[in-house]
């Protein structure tokens, strides 16, 4: 093949004393072209593989799943002493706060004092009286029974002598009798007879009066054993009676120390909750003096959700609470989950126990189960009291970002569609 130039024209044209030409790119330009291009696919993927969940912020209180347990002062009263503090676990029947009722000034409250310790004086004499009652039956018994040990005796030394003198009649009879016979055979004198038959009858005198003593001593024993037998029931009825007197007393007692103090019981096993009187203060009939949480009762919370999201809030639904009493910057979110929503709208001024709904507004309302009984910050747990209200966050649906920004298109191409 034929050139067209001589290899020395080819080689001087490719050759240049001033250089190659090159076109030059600023380093620049470069890098941000880089930083662009992976911003705009970090966005993108972003866009197609990031969630956003979608909420509604309600306000809401942590109420109790079974209610508090309000207890109230029945009389106007001065607050003498708190006998739990808030938080303490109470027992049923347990006291809580001691009460002073000063009706008519210092004077008054010297007279039930006064009324008091006479009462006392008087229960302390009937106890005396009953010991002392109990004593002497003790003693009449003792008495009782060492008399009929001795009248016994007697007895028996009597029935001892009329056997000997039933003797002595007996032989007197006899002699009689052979004495009867000499007579007839005109053996015996008249005067020997007469005497024989004079010692036969004051013999016989002689045992009729024994008999006598004898009996009368029979009679004394049946007495005495009549009177013994009959104390126990004497003791007894005694000791009931002045027993009925030391109990109409102590309640007499009873009765006027309530009218100058007397102390309030916990109606139920559990916590106390709310404690808002302080030793000193005057109370009114029915005013709350103590607040108690039942030992079976859990703390939830109640929502009030407008008209606006009622439509999406629904059972199983994730919530975060930020509760006002416990900053969430220092404690954290409170979680939850709906359990429960009422479909159907209550005026504020109905919803007994959330002081946060007003009183004109309509709300739907929603039970939240809460995760935890308790905040922990700075190393301590608080537990969670009915009445703290909150700002809830309810967690509605999770989707990806590119279908939130491709929802709207995305809902008009169905519709044209359909």
């Amino acid at each position: 093949m034929s050139r067209l130039f001589r290899d020395e024209a080819v080689a001087a044209a490719q050759s240049s004393p001033l250089g190659r030409i090159r076109l030059a790119t600023p380093v620049a330009t470069t890098i941000y072209t880089g930083v662009f291009t992976a911003l705009f696919v970090a966005a993108l993927v972003f866009v197609c593989m990031g969630r956003y969940t979608r909420r509604v912020t309600v306000t809401g209180e942590v109420t109790s799943t079974v209610g508090l347990v309000q207890v109230h002062a029945d009389r106007a009263s001065v607050v003498s002493r708190l006998l739990v503090q808030r938080g303490q676990v109470v027992k049923k029947g347990q006291p809580l706060v001691e009460y002073a009722v000063q009706q008519g000034g210092e004077d008054s409250s010297d007279v039930n004092r006064a009324i008091a310790g006479e009462l006392r004086t008087q229960r302390d004499l009937a106890a005396d009286e009953l010991d002392g009652s109990m004593r002497g039956f003790d003693l009449k018994a003792a008495d009782l029974r060492q008399r009929i040990a001795g009248l016994q005796v007697q007895r028996t030394a009597l029935l001892d002598q009329r056997g000997l003198l039933d003797e002595q009649i007996g032989v007197l009879r006899s002699r009689q009798q052979r004495y009867e016979r000499l007579r007839a055979q005109q053996y015996l004198s008249q005067a020997e007879f007469e005497s024989t038959r004079k010692e036969l009858i004051s013999v016989q005198v002689q045992e009729k009066s024994m008999r006598v003593q004898i009996s009368q001593l029979e009679e004394q024993l049946a007495v005495a054993h009549s009177d013994l037998a009959r104390l126990p029931i004497e003791r007894r009825s005694r000791g009931n009676a002045i027993h009925g007197d030391i109990s109409r007393l102590q309640q007499a007692v009873i009765e006027q120390e309530a009218r100058r103090t007397w102390r309030t019981l916990s109606p139920v096993d559990g916590v106390i909750t709310a404690l808002p009187v302080k030793a000193g203060i005057v109370v009114q009939a029915g005013q709350v003096m103590v607040s108690v949480l039942p030992a079976n009762g859990r703390m939830e919370a109640t929502l009030l959700i407008n008209g606006e999201a009622a439509g999406f809030v629904e059972p199983a639904q994730r919530v975060l609470m930020r509760l006002d009493a416990f900053p969430y910057q220092k404690y954290g979110h409170l979680a939850g989950r709906v359990v429960a929503v009422d479909r159907n709208p209550t005026r504020g001024a109905d919803l007994q126990g959330i002081a946060s709904a007003g009183a004109s507004a309509s709300y739907y309302t929603a039970t939240v189960a809460l995760d935890t009984q308790a905040m922990e910050g700075e190393g301590r747990r608080y537990g969670l009291l009915p009445g703290m209200t909150c700002q809830a966050d309810v967690m509605l649906e999770r989707r990806r970002l590119i279908e939130w920004v491709l929802g709207p298109a995305l809902g008009f191409g169905r519709r044209v569609m359909d």
